[in-house]
Formats: structure tokens, C-alpha cells, sequence
């Protein structure tokens, strides 16, 4: 593994391993701690379902979660995993992601081929903002942006303020490759990042819809993003089909920087740590691996989830702090 300079020079705290918390969902939600070294378990939900994503609220107090079978969001207490409340969907309404906005004032998810946009200050639905195809990914942009991304292969740049999208959302010609993740960064307010079917990854320019960046990283899907919360050029990426972990510069069109190649396992979603250089791989084996990119030669950890299915890990998120110095 290729390590970059400016990784092998920096050097941790102490306060980067406090109290670091994430969460990951197969068929139930699960609360860890990850100390540096070891990854301890915290708590779990007590239902049995097949939970397909998640999320953290700002204060990181709440967790959403998405499952099918039954089709329900549900917001669960973030320190102890208890059922706060549910949103149920008929069985034929497929839910895809789930996002708070910046103050957690709004929680938006794809629900067929729209996005619903829940106010939940005042306990409502706010906005149902339609597209053309199965929205398949969605992320906010602070409190009144949302970014879709649906399977004709269209990325729509909504203001839940008017309900209408921007001028500059961004449309291509494929109609083949789907959008299958969506990011944005706080430290880059004009930029999308958004992983295909055909294993692309593009980065658009929100104001005038046109991709700045496009580079081919895996033969089939790109499944799963994770912005790096230390610095707004770095992403981690994977694809459920291929046992690579790629750490890509946004404003290069050049190959991974860095990546990491798994022997036994295959990664279905993934996640930065607060500090930059960690992240956390959640598996189709329903195992957790923690990476340090300046040695990514081996795990730092890893951890077997119990689950009472075949279900894989389908979400894991660090509780990132967007302000954090």
C-alpha cells in the first residue's frame, strides 16, 4: 500500500479516541466504541430486521435507520439504542438513504420515485419532491439542500425552501450506469460526489451541473463514499463486487492514491474517523475492519458481528464531527 507524505507525517492526540462512537446495521442496529485498538460492543437494538442504512443526527443523540421487510424508518436514542419512533411504508414502497440536515431540524429519504422531506420540529411531512426515475441515494447539503441521486443516472440539487430543484442539478447522458451513492462536504459547498453502477466516480459542480472530475475505479458498482472530515479532497470508496478500498484525491483525474486490498473479505460500506486516517469498513461477512491509512498493510482491528441472518453490513457510520479541529 502506497502511503501519501502528508499521512506519514501527521501525528494523533489523545482527544481523537475520546469517547469515539459508530454505529452499523445488518439485521439490528449496533453501537460500538473504538478505542484506538479494539472495537467493544455498546449496545444493539432488540428487534430482528433487515436494516439497509443509517444515519446520525448533528448532535449525534439520534439514529435513523432504513429497513425492508417490514419497509419503516425508525429514529432509535444514540446512546442506548432504544426505539424512539417509526415511520411505516406499504411493502411495495421501496426506501433508499436516509439524511439529516445540519440541525437536524429535517430528515429526507428516497421513497419510490421521490424524496419525502420530514420537518420534525413540527411533526409533519414537508415536501415530496419528485423525480423521473427510483431516487437510489440522498444526502443534505446543510438545512436546505438535498442531493438525489435516482437510477436513470440524474443528480437533482433540491431548496426544500421553494421545493424545487436548482438550475445547476446535474443530468447526464447515460441512462444506463445509476447513481448508487451520493456525498457532499461542508468545506466544499459546490461539489457532489457520486458513485455509478459502472463503477465511475464524478464529481459535478452544483452551479452549473457539469462534471469537473470522472474516473473509472472498479470494474462494476460503486457502492459507498465517505468524505474525509480533516480534509475536503480525500474520499474513501468501495464496491460490494470488488475487495479494493480506494483512497482518492477529488481534484486529481489520476488513479487511487492509496488503496487496500482485502483478503477474505468483501466491503459493502465504510466510513472516516473524526481524525482523518482511520476508517471503518463494514463487510458482506458481517465483519467490522478498522484501517489506519499510513500503515493499511493490515487491519488495526476487527470485529465479527453476531447476526441471526445471512444479512450483511449494509451501513456503518463514525459519529464525524463536521466542526472538529
Amino acid at each position: 500500500v502506497f502511503v501519501p507524505a502528508f499521512l506519514q507525517k501527521s501525528v494523533l492526540t489523545k482527544r481523537c479516541w475520546h469517547c469515539t462512537m459508530f454505529a452499523c446495521v445488518t439485521d439490528s442496529l449496533g453501537i460500538y466504541q473504538y478505542n484506538g485498538s479494539t472495537i467493544e460492543p455498546v449496545c444493539s437494538t432488540p428487534s430482528r430486521e433487515s436494516l439497509t442504512a443509517l444515519c446520525w443526527n448533528h448532535t449525534h443523540q439520534v439514529i435513523g435507520t432504513v429497513s425492508k421487510n417490514p419497509n419503516v424508518i425508525k429514529l432509535w436514542q444514540g446512546s442506548n439504542a432504544n426505539l424512539l419512533s417509526a415511520v411505516p411504508f406499504t411493502p411495495d414502497e421501496r426506501i433508499t438513504g436516509l439524511s439529516f440536515s445540519n440541525n437536524s431540524r429535517y430528515l429526507a429519504s428516497g421513497i419510490q420515485n421521490a424524496v419525502h422531506v420530514w420537518d420534525l420540529k413540527r411533526r409533519n411531512l414537508k415536501a415530496i419532491l419528485r423525480h423521473d426515475h427510483q431516487v437510489s441515494c440522498i444526502d443534505f447539503f446543510q438545512e436546505s439542500t438535498v442531493v438525489a441521486g435516482d437510477t436513470g443516472g440524474n443528480i437533482r440539487i433540491w431548496d426544500i425552501k421553494t421545493n424545487e430543484f436548482l438550475n445547476g442539478s446535474a443530468t447526464t447522458t447515460n441512462d444506463v450506469a445509476s447513481i448508487e451513492c451520493v456525498s457532499t462536504h461542508y468545506k466544499h459547498p459546490h461539489s457532489v460526489v457520486c458513485g455509478r453502477s459502472d463503477g465511475v466516480l464524478q464529481v459535478f459542480d452544483i452551479n452549473t451541473g457539469s462534471a469537473r472530475q470522472s474516473m473509472s475505479l472498479y470494474p462494476q458498482s460503486l457502492s459507498a463514499i465517505s468524505l474525509s472530515p480533516k480534509n475536503s479532497k480525500l474520499l474513501v470508496t468501495v464496491s460490494k463486487h470488488d475487495r479494493k478500498v480506494c483512497l482518492v484525491d477529488i481534484m486529481s483525474n489520476t488513479n487511487p492514491i492509496a488503496m487496500i486490498h482485502l483478503q477474505n473479505n468483501y466491503p459493502k460500506c465504510v466510513s472516516f474517523h473524526d481524525n482523518g486516517f482511520h476508517v471503518v469498513v463494514g463487510t458482506r461477512e458481517n465483519t467490522l475492519l478498522i484501517y489506519d491509512w499510513r500503515n493499511a498493510k493490515a487491519p488495526v482491528c476487527e470485529y465479527s458481528v453476531p447476526a441471526t441472518t445471512l444479512d450483511a453490513i449494509n451501513g456503518v457510520s463514525f459519529q464525524v464531527n463536521l466542526n472538529y479541529v
